[in-house]
């Protein structure tokens, strides 16, 4: 029925659309806030008070009603009825909360605004990746009586987002950081990143000194300290950094900085010293990622004193968690030394499989939907069908209709509630919640494209479970869109690749637009396995690299690829400098490993066998974005 009405409002019956949308309201709480936001456009222009009426009853219900277009809409009905102060309120809202949009810029027009609100505007804009546009206004305030800020902002943008113009962000800290405004500290602080990432070692490390010094009790005091230890890390300093992060271990860097002071004794050569630290971090909380990470480094620092108690170590902590990185690190490490795990037996239809009878109406509705070709109001019924299927205990059948309607998001997050199972590594009694926790959606999107770039299906798979957990209409913290979490700047330069078809383009991008649809699962995938296969390309098939270049971009991984020879896996990939990077690679081959061994029938050492014990690190060309 709302489908019905938002038709009959597209080809121009009002009237009708407005009796179908008020129908809908009437019966069924779950459609409510779009059947209202119909019913509001329906009685537009000839009843506008009955429009801000329906507006009241909608909200922002995100794919369907948009934040920026119920603004839009309210200020046209407030115009239409005279409503002067409301729509003046309206259009500065517009203007400065979304500037990126037709409608922000469109009430933006013969606005005066104040140097405050161009202020808000120019954090819209960052926030909507728009970054030359704020970087403008941000310019442009720097003769106002915000220009303190104004630099501040600009500087934290480039540091944190745009990462291109550092020695622009080192001035705008540095002057900031001598005024006496409420960005000082902050300021000064940052600007021992800033200088850090410029490559002036020497000047961040004297920052952090000068900040510590100029702020004893400062908000970012550890920070600085544990920055500054890390720098040192960074240039390979071991001696001195394990000394310097014996400093920092307060507050919240308490712990990586233990662990960084272990690690650099591991790295400088003391290795009893640096087994003894492991040993202590691995005590404090048995059983967590983090003891696991220290025992293996423990028993690494074992091998050449004691090469009996490192293996006896290396079978207990197979046994413990069979299909972790660390295990499968040990795996390629002490090769055929560890019984195999037996592939499960790839999975077959249970299409014939009868639905149960509990709650057999909203399961007949939620299937009725996805055949009709509806899949958000599908996955919509489920969401508010879910409460009562987890207070029944059914979560079984949630998982089992989240996988029918091709929810993938859903399948996996309702099976990890309790993910307990995964600890024992997959097995035939285990096999269907292994199944729905590694789940295989838009497989009609993604098969195609994998066979078509060479890539393993189970491969895209593994990448977009990381990235997104199959949310078609994710956005990160750093703007990265869609189901394989791309950058618009990065998807802009595979679409001034020569190498990239260009005869599906006009599917995914509109006439006159030099941007591509990212949200779209099939521009997205297509995008994302071309660049995996790059990636490959470029990194001769080694996925611990290609999983690191695609998390951080090839370039950092060329920049951490500091010699040309041969090195273990397991120490370059422990010696990226970023955590997060760090912690994705290792994710990425616990998730692929998986993929392999569920739906491709591989053992686990058939699975790991793509893992090398060591890496080639020689430079060669290829993708550099």
């Amino acid at each position: 029925a709302v489908v019905e009405a938002e038709a009959l409002l597209r080809r121009g019956q009002r009237l009708r659309a407005r009796q179908r949308a008020v129908w809908v309201l009437e019966r069924d709480p779950r459609w409510v806030h779009r059947a209202a936001w119909i019913a509001g456009r329906s009685s537009m222009p000839d009843n506008c008070r009955h429009a801000l009426e329906f507006y009241a009853s909608s909200k922002p219900d995100a794919p369907w009603v948009r934040e920026v277009a119920l603004l839009a809409a309210r200020l046209h009905a407030h115009e239409r009825c005279g409503d002067t102060d409301e729509a003046k309120e309206l259009r500065r809202r517009l203007a400065t909360e979304f500037p990126d949009t037709s409608a922000g810029r469109q009430a933006s027009k013969g606005l005066q605004l104040t140097d405050r609100e161009h202020l808000g505007r120019a954090l819209a804009l960052q926030a909507a990746r728009n970054y030359s546009g704020a970087r403008s206004i941000l310019r442009d305030l720097q003769k106002s009586n915000f220009a303190s800020e104004a630099r501040f902002q600009q500087a934290k943008m480039e540091l944190t987002y745009i990462r291109e113009d550092f020695p622009s962000a080192v001035k705008d800290l540095r002057h900031v950081c001598k005024t006496t405004g409420p960005r000082r500290e902050e300021a000064c602080y940052l600007l021992g990143k800033a200088l850090g990432r410029h490559g002036d070692i020497v000047g961040a490390l004297d920052a952090y000194d000068r900040y510590i010094a100029g702020f004893p009790k400062g908000n970012y005091v550890n920070d600085a300290r544990f920055f500054s230890a890390f720098l040192q890390y960074e240039n390979r300093r071991y001696a001195a950094a394990r000394k310097s992060f014996a400093k920092a271990q307060s507050g919240r860097w308490r712990k990586p900085a233990r662990w960084y002071a272990a690690w650099s004794a591991y790295l400088a050569g003391d290795l009893a010293t640096a087994r003894g630290m492991f040993e202590t971090i691995a005590l404090e909380k048995p059983g967590s990622r983090a003891a696991r990470r220290a025992a293996y480094w423990a028993l690494r620092s074992l091998e050449k004193t004691n090469p009996e108690e490192a293996l006896r170590r290396a079978t207990s902590m197979i046994s413990e968690r069979p299909h972790d990185w660390y295990a499968l690190m040990l795996r390629r490490r002490f090769p055929g030394r560890f019984a195999d795990i037996p592939a499960l037996p790839i999975a077959g239809s249970n299409a014939k499989t009868p639905w149960p009878p509990a709650f057999q109406a909203q399961t007949q509705e939620i299937l009725a939907l996805h055949r009709a070709d509806l899949p958000g109001f599908a996955h919509r019924a489920l969401s508010y069908l879910s409460p009562r299927l987890r207070a029944a205990r059914m979560g079984d059948l949630e998982v089992r209709l989240a996988l029918a309607i091709g929810d993938a998001e859903r399948a996996l997050k309702c099976t990890l509630r309790d993910s307990r199972f995964l600890d024992a590594g997959p097995t035939a009694d285990s096999a269907a919640q292994w199944r729905a926790a590694y789940p295989r959606g838009f497989m009609d999107v993604v098969r195609p494209v994998a066979k078509t770039e060479g890539v393993a299906a189970g491969t895209v798979y593994s990448f977009i479970r990381k990235e997104s957990a199959f949310q078609p209409n994710a956005v990160s913290r750093a703007h990265a869109v869609g189901l394989m979490q791309l950058l618009p700047k990065t998807a802009a330069r595979i679409l001034n690749s020569p190498h990239f078809p260009r005869d599906e383009l006009p599917r995914w991008r509109p006439v006159g637009s030099n941007r591509v649809d990212l949200f779209d699962p099939d521009a997205n995938v297509r995008f994302g396995a071309w660049y995996i296969a790059r990636l490959k390309a470029r990194f001769r098939g080694q996925m611990p690299l290609v999983a690191a270049a695609y998390n951080a971009g090839p370039i950092s991984v060329i920049q951490w690829m500091k010699s040309n020879g041969r090195t273990d896996t397991d120490e370059f990939v422990e010696r990226i400098p970023f955590r997060e990077a760090r912690e994705y690679v290792k994710r990425w081959v616990e998730t692929r490993v998986a993929y392999a061994m569920i739906h491709e029938a591989q053992t686990m050492d058939g699975a790991s066998s793509f893992i090398s014990a060591t890496l080639d690190l020689a430079i060669h060309p290829g993708v550099n974005f």
